[in-house]
Parts: C-alpha cells; structure tokens; sequence
C-alpha cells in the first residue's frame, strides 16, 4: 500500500521508476533537492528556518514542521508530523506515503511534484513540445499529469495537433515505458499504402493490434479509427490488456469522449522564434540515441535542417536523425542500416530534399 489515505494507485506506471531526487513546487521551476539516499537522518519539511526544506506558504497553512522524509523500502517515505493542515496525495488527505515520481504532494496551498532524473527528462521534452516560455510551465504539468494518469491505465493519453502526431507518440511512449516495450499502431488507412516502413508494427483491426501492444502502448487516430474500436474500448475499460492507448486528433473537441484532458502540440508557425533551439536539442537527442557523443554541429547541417526539413517537429526529429546517423556512419548505406530503412529509402529522401549527395560522405571522410 502506498498511502494510509487511499489516495489513487499509480504504482502500475513503470517507466519512470527510478529514484525521487527533488521536490518541485507546481507550475514553476522552484526545486527542493533531496539528500543522497544513503542519509540516515530525517529531512524536515515546514516553515521552519530549521526546516531541511523550507517552504514559502503566503496562506500560512503549512506548519513550522509539516511533514518529514526518511528511507524506507529503498524509496522515500513522506510521513505527515500531525500538522494542522495535513498533507495530501492527489488530492486525498494521508498520514504517509511512499513517494514514485510523479507523486503529486500537496501541503498548504503548495502542490509539490516528486521528480526523479528520468521524470525530469521528460518534463524536458514536453517542455520541448509545447514551449518554453514561462507561461507554459503550468500546461507542461498538466500534459505530465495526463502522461501519468494514461500509463496508470486510468485514460486514454489524447493527442491534438495540425502535424502528425505520431512520431510524437512513439517519442512519449519510449520515454514512459521504455523502448523494449511494444509500440503498435492501428490506422487501416496506413495498410493501404505499399511501404514496408509505414507497414511495420501497423493493424487494420483493433482487437489483433491490442493484443499484441499488451504491456505497451496502442496508437491510434481518432479520425480513422479501426471498425472494432467499440471492442477495444470495452476490453481496456476491462484493464486487462495492459495497454496504454494513445489517440491522435486533429482537434480538442473530442477528447472528451475519451473522458482524457488532451495535450495540444502548437503548430510549428507559433514557435518560429524558438526553431534554432528545436534544431539543436533534436541533434543532441539524435547523436545520444545513437550511442555517440555530439560532434560540433556544423552550421551546414543546421541551416539545412532549418531550410529543408523543419515544416514540423516530427519533421525535424527525422532529419536531425537521418543526418546525424550519416555523419557518425560515414555513407548513406551503413546509415540506413541503422537506422532500420533502406538505403534506397534514405537516398531518395535526401534528395527530395536537396541534399548533395557526395556531402553526405565527404563531411566525415567518406569516399
């Protein structure tokens, strides 16, 4: 049991299982960092100036000393020191808790996240996703609540957005559940097309595709939904799949037959002022996903990206990819290998993009 108060049960999510390091107040980038695990002694949380983290109540409803954290079961355990106010677990009173990242902890009017490295990394890129403005740190919050509501398997995770969405889809699902986990896709539109890539991993059917996403995720698209969808809904609303079902729309006005708060994806024409830092973050993740350590990007490679392959952010994520897999390859043929497509496939798409062919090589030494 994780809470005395019976708060909502997220221990099913399992891709952001790693340790809570930090504490962060909701809506804002104000971190409370936790001591190493091997502390034996409490960490007091309150009001206090002894307090190990002091918090800042403008409505005076945190006590001198709140609550405090010790070690238990290798986890943090967040127990409650009868403070007035009491704290909270999704909203739910409780009297302790042992915390998983994600955990949403309130005190006072304080609602105070619990973040583990992996938790931080993907704030980082929903942050990437939707903007990172100031004024969007509260709309990343929310997207990372319904990511973990939706791999709790409570909802579906609803997608909205003018770009496909896909890429993005599979992106939170490696960064949730984990690259080894299946990813299935169910769009009996894509069946149709001859092409073994947009084949892979795809289902014109619902029920076959949801057994084979069991202890994954299924991604379908609200506007071509497979004809035994009503199945597949019935048999998650069952929970015995185990899957995590992730809908693609182009717009937020129907997300609520999915009962889901759904993240919206701004088109790419509303963040022109952030495409340079887009670019660079995508080169980051792409040669880190390759097992290599970042080359300095030449300014080359960046304006190509930016001129040729940025009308989206799944655009820019593919280029940035498919040319730092040719730089750290060396051709175009070993590339393709790596990255899972044909070197016929990867050629004719650099040329639709004005790509110069012998750059590809010539650049890292290639013949």
């Amino acid at each position: 049991m994780r809470a005395c108060g019976g708060a909502t049960d997220l221990s099913r999510i399992s891709a952001i299982d790693d340790e809570v390091i930090q504490l962060r107040e909701w809506g804002t980038d104000i971190a409370y960092q936790l001591p190493p695990s091997s502390t034996t002694l409490p960490t007091t949380i309150g009001v206090h100036r002894d307090c190990t983290i002091r918090l800042v109540d403008r409505s005076r409803r945190v006590s001198r000393l709140h609550a405090e954290l010790v070690r238990s079961q290798g986890m943090w355990l967040l127990r409650d020191l009868r403070s007035t106010n009491g704290v909270f677990l999704y909203g739910v009173r409780t009297t302790e808790v042992l915390l998983a990242p994600g955990d949403e902890i309130g005190i006072g009017y304080l609602t105070l996240i619990a973040e583990s490295r992996r938790s931080i990394e993907l704030r980082s890129y929903m942050s990437r996703l939707l903007g990172w403005d100031p004024e969007f740190i509260e709309l990343v919050d929310l997207a990372l609540r319904s990511i973990r509501l939706a791999a709790a398997g409570s909802v579906p995770l609803v997608l909205c957005g003018e770009d496909d969405l896909l890429p993005i889809a599979r992106s939170i699902h490696r960064r949730v559940l984990g690259g080894a986990r299946p990813f299935v896709i169910c769009d009996p539109a894509r069946c149709q097309v001859n092409d073994p890539v947009v084949q892979r991993d795809n289902y014109d059917h619902g029920m076959p595709a949801l057994a084979s996403a069991r202890g994954g995720s299924l991604c379908v698209r609200h506007e071509r939904l497979p004809f035994d969808f009503p199945d597949v809904a019935a048999a998650l609303r069952r929970q015995h799949p185990n899957v995590q079902l992730i809908v693609c729309a182009r717009s937020t006005k129907y997300s609520a037959r999915y009962l889901s708060l759904p993240i919206s994806i701004p088109p790419l024409g509303e963040r022109l002022h952030e495409l340079d830092r887009l670019i660079e973050e995508y080169f980051r993740e792409a040669y880190a996903q390759l097992d290599t350590s970042q080359p300095s990007v030449s300014r080359e490679d960046h304006q190509w990206v930016r001129r040729h392959a940025s009308s989206s952010i799944a655009a820019i994520e593919k280029a940035t990819l498919r040319l730092a897999a040719i730089r750290v390859a060396g051709d175009v043929e070993t590339a393709a290998a790596r990255l899972g497509m044909t070197a016929i496939a990867l050629a004719r798409w650099l040329e639709r993009r004005k790509f110069p062919m012998d750059a590809a090589c010539a650049c890292c030494g290639g013949d």
